[in-house]
């Protein structure tokens, strides 16, 4: 690894790199597709719980850090 955080992919490594990125444009696209066809919004995040119900994960409360003490 060079100093600048490069490094160098072997050919197979490439195209499974390639291969996983297709399929995770796929399947972002399906995710879409789904989420129209159930009327889900699509700026919010959702997710499905094991018993197959989905629910909207709400954001978590941003923690304010300790002000500095002077």
């Amino acid at each position: 690894m060079g100093d600048n955080g490069d490094f160098k992919l072997t050919k197979t490594q490439m195209i499974a790199l390639a291969t996983c990125q297709r399929e995770l444009a796929a399947a972002r696209e399906q995710l879409k597709i789904v989420q129209e066809e159930i009327g889900l919004d699509l700026n919010k995040n959702y997710a499905i719980n094991p018993d197959g119900f989905v629910h909207m994960i709400k954001a978590k409360p941003k923690v304010e850090t300790a002000k500095k003490r002077g």
